[in-house]
């Protein structure tokens, strides 16, 4: 059942069918927007909410009139603007739903009775026929004709047994295995064996069931000791809607990125995505992962009886880290901090049910902080102070005395600006299995044999020392070094602070280092994206995506074969698979 707040005294009991022989009936309060209503239709057929939707309330496929849509979409009015009771739903009324535009699939609802009686949860009191498969194999396309307007042998007069029951989400299996494949192109492709311990899977679900991110924001933050003594401080994202998650930020490098991306109130996402240094659960939907996770997800939910009901539904884990892309947890210990974290945040849903959160500890003003710490089988809840910023530990390159009494016996003279950015442009590391954004040091200014930029493609925090290695190796072939560096950044003057005072050069930190600026634009001007190919195809799978099957039988034939060889690549969506298949 899905929770609801319930304002006024009516409901309604709506049938809703696709195809032949297959039917939901649903209780609805009628407090419900028809964005909801669209909400429950989906969740009744196992079928996510990721496309765009209209309802026709005249009862006509795509009538201009009296029609509602998604608000996400760009047509008004929108489904989210008006609820059931203001659009006084009579006993025996039809009105039509699609969803997807490309695959169109097409539902006929009708409202089979009007209770002047409150419903807080919305439910399926009857059910008949299999749902079709939304994303189903090619062989397997559902082929009933949706234009059919079926009357199901409910009979309206007669009461309805109320006694639809919740999924059963309970026993999950010890461990699960799944393939990641981040499908970026063939270079970046590696598959990662990965087992996830029963108990992580079972406090996943309890977290999607508690819904704590309808309780508090994304900065109402809470912590948990965890068992090796560290603080974890969670953060539960999901009220605004864009995404759902929990992020365990542990220990002072973990308190540093929840002051970069809550309280630094960064414009920069690129900024705030190499900020994030946590272990997360998502949830996701089935369209965002890959097919390995969906295809042994699915199997266990089958198997379980767990449904995945709407968006975002699918656990998803994910470690994230400074210059890293973000990659599936792998390591026992991280699973086990979110273990302990997932657990402390159904202590807090259980308690926001008597106390509001304010009471339990929450400050606006990051005064406070709830800290709950395991006790007997449960927690024990406490206030702290929230926690005092560390600096971040960026690091310092290693240098060979023998080289650096080199640079000192070289002529000074000018100043130079050299700052060290970290490229938006992912790679595979050279150094080790993983996606990084590679670090580039670019120097300007005086002396000009001294201007140029410098790549790794490794990790940063590991190709430090070999960056200001290579800037040396530049200085001995100029035979000067700079007599001042100017540089901007916590990240650069961490990089130079340490060379500069052991070498003579003088030092200086600004906020802005307009010369190095230059020649990073520069520099990214002449420097095609190595990734630039597989964003332009990623661009037009996506618009292609949108399109209907008609529309897809006008395109170009100079775009046919292209397609055929995309068909196989792994980059394409099951349901653009499907719609090419009849077409190609």
């Amino acid at each position: 059942m899905r929770a609801r707040i319930c304002a006024q005294k009516v409901s309604y009991i709506i049938s809703v069918s696709i195809g032949t022989g297959c039917y939901r009936h649903l209780r609805v309060s009628g407090n419900e927007t028809l964005h909801d209503l669209a909400d429950d239709i989906l969740w009744a057929f196992d079928f996510e909410h990721d496309h765009l939707y209209s309802f026709f309330m005249d009862d006509k496929w795509w009538s201009d009139d009296n029609a509602y849509h998604s608000p996400h979409g760009e047509e008004p009015p929108y489904a989210d603007e008006i609820k059931l009771s203001h659009l006084r739903l009579e006993k025996g009324q039809k009105f039509k739903f699609i969803f997807d535009y490309g695959d169109e699939w097409r539902f006929q609802c009708k409202v089979l009775q009007v209770l002047d009686e409150e419903t807080s949860d919305t439910e399926i009191v009857r059910c008949k026929g299999n749902a079709p498969e939304q994303y189903p194999n090619y062989d397997e396309v559902f082929a009933d004709s949706f234009d059919v307007d079926f009357e199901d042998p409910f009979d309206a007069d007669v009461e309805v047994p109320f006694n639809a029951e919740d999924d059963d989400e309970g026993s999950l299996v010890s461990q699960i295995s799944m393939s990641v494949n981040p499908e970026m192109q063939a270079a970046l492709k590696a598959a990662l064996d990965i087992e996830i311990p029963d108990e992580v899977l079972e406090a996943a679900f309890q977290f999607r069931s508690d819904k704590l991110w309808k309780q508090i924001d994304d900065n109402d933050f809470f912590a948990v000791r965890l068992s090796d003594g560290e603080i974890g401080y969670c953060s539960v994202m999901g009220s605004g809607g864009a995404c759902i998650a929990l992020g365990l930020y542990i220990g002072d490098v973990g308190m540093w990125s929840i002051d970069q991306i809550f309280r630094g109130a960064s414009d920069d996402t690129f900024a705030v995505m190499l900020a994030q240094n946590c272990v997360q659960l998502g949830l996701d939907n089935q369209s965002e992962l890959p097919d390995e996770i969906i295809e042994i997800v699915t199997a266990y939910a089958k198997a379980h009886g767990i449904s995945f009901r709407g968006k975002n539904s699918y656990p998803n884990f994910l470690k994230y880290q400074s210059y890293l892309m973000p990659a599936p947890v792998k390591s026992k210990a991280d699973y086990g901090y979110l273990l302990e974290a997932l657990r402390a945040a159904h202590d807090v849903s259980g308690r926001l049910r008597s106390v509001s959160k304010e009471e339990l500890g929450m400050d606006k003003q990051f005064a406070t902080i709830p800290l709950l710490t395991p006790k007997d089988g449960g927690f024990e809840l406490s206030q702290i102070p929230f926690p005092e910023i560390v600096p971040y530990p960026y690091p310092k390159p290693l240098i060979d005395e023998e080289r650096l009494e080199a640079v000192r016996a070289l002529p000074k003279k000018g100043t130079l600006e050299s700052h060290v950015y970290i490229l938006s442009d992912p790679l595979p590391a050279e150094a080790k299995q993983s996606i990084i954004f590679p670090p580039l040091l670019v120097t300007a200014g005086t002396p000009a044999k001294l201007k140029g930029t410098i790549r790794s493609n490794n990790c940063y925090p590991d190709s430090c020392s070999a960056l200001l290695e290579l800037l040396i190796e530049t200085m001995l072939d100029a035979n000067c070094c700079p007599k001042k560096i100017v540089t901007a950044g916590e990240r650069s003057a961490a990089f130079f602070s340490d060379f500069c005072k052991q070498c003579g050069i003088a030092f200086a930190v600004a906020e802005s280092t307009p010369k190095a600026d230059k020649e990073l634009e520069d520099y990214l001007q002449e420097t095609p994206s190595e990734n630039a190919d597989l964003f332009s195809i990623s661009g037009l799978l996506a618009m292609l995506d949108q399109m209907s099957a008609e529309d897809l039988r006008d395109m170009p034939d100079e775009l046919r074969d292209p397609l055929r060889e995309l068909m196989d690549s792994g980059m394409m969506s099951d349901s653009l698979k499907r719609k090419l298949k009849n077409i190609l």
